[in-house]
């Protein structure tokens, strides 16, 4: 009888005691932040596979191509500055171009990232239509 009621009054005691405790840290990123990192919602792509890298390609040629218009126009090289119809101030112009050489590779950061999210999602198993 006295084992039987030495047991009960263990159990108590470890049920007191484990109410006592901090429970247990699953990572030390969950031990920070205080929920695991699993619990975060993944980042999705805003726009499709293809999308992304034809924005890739085609800010990467955009960015060449402008990028060269822009350094004849503010060197004011001869066939593009001069002439009747052509701009009278090639600095201006070639300023022109190069802000639109910066939009061009916002989009090539944007859409690389989008590509990337991509390549990572599928990697996971996720099934791409």
């Amino acid at each position: 009888m006295s084992s039987s009621i030495e047991l009960r009054e263990r159990s108590q005691h470890n049920r007191i005691r484990s109410r006592n405790l901090p429970a247990p840290v699953a990572s030390a990123a969950h031990a920070r932040t205080g929920f695991a990192a699993s619990s975060l919602p993944g980042m999705k792509p805003l726009v499709g596979a293809m999308q992304a890298w034809s924005c890739v390609v085609i800010s990467v040629f955009a960015i060449v191509i402008l990028s060269i218009l822009g350094i004849l126009f503010k060197n004011e090289h001869h066939e593009f500055v001069g002439g009747e119809e052509d701009p009278e101030n090639g600095g201006q112009v070639a300023g022109t171009i190069f802000i639109a050489v910066i939009i061009y590779a916002g989009f090539l950061v944007f859409c690389g990232l989008q590509g990337l999210l991509h390549m990572r999602e599928s990697r996971r198993g996720a099934i791409a239509l």
